[in-house]
């Protein structure tokens, strides 16, 4: 008479596909928050800023300094544009220092020469206002390169995203 083996395998599929899809998840979910704050950092809210500087009022502005400056960054030094400005608005004067709405520096000094060049202190030039909030001036309210630039972190998104419903649909 044989004698019949006990089974002695043990069934971890389920709770181990259940721990991947935690782990996947939380990896993922990972991605897509980092992902988003970025974007709204170098991309959302600047171009958002831009599209809602076109109703901003026109003034006239007085430049007080025009400097490059220079910082250390992770990679050598990087540039950055530092103009400060004055202008009158509703009867009352302000001073500010946001030249676009991009706070972004560049290793490359060469467009930070130029943009100060075009802005010497003592020059004339027009600014906009944002008539709910008048402390808040810019003396451009282009896009510039940096905040397409930013436009990459939906990368991230999309990764953070895509995974995650991946996951879900993983049975």
């Amino acid at each position: 008479m044989k004698k019949r083996q006990p089974n002695l395998s043990i069934n971890t599929t389920r709770p181990a596909l259940r721990g991947s899809k935690l782990f996947l998840g939380c990896f993922f979910s990972v991605f897509l928050l980092f992902g988003s704050v970025l974007f709204v950092v170098f991309a959302g809210l600047p171009f958002y800023r831009v599209s809602t500087s076109r109703s901003w009022s026109q003034e006239d502005c007085k430049i007080l300094s025009s400097r490059v400056e220079s910082h250390r960054g992770d990679d050598g030094i990087v540039y950055s544009v530092e103009i400060e400005f004055e202008y009158e608005f509703g009867g009352q004067k302000y001073t500010s220092d946001r030249y676009s709405f991009s706070a972004a520096s560049s290793s490359n000094e060469g467009p930070k020469q130029e943009t100060v060049r075009a802005y010497p202190a003592g020059s004339r030039r027009v600014c906009y206002v944002n008539p709910k909030k008048p402390s808040f001036a810019v003396l451009t309210r282009e896009t510039t390169s940096d905040m397409y630039f930013g436009l990459f972190t939906l990368i991230f998104v999309i990764v953070g995203g895509g995974g995650i419903i991946g996951v879900l649909v993983w049975k």
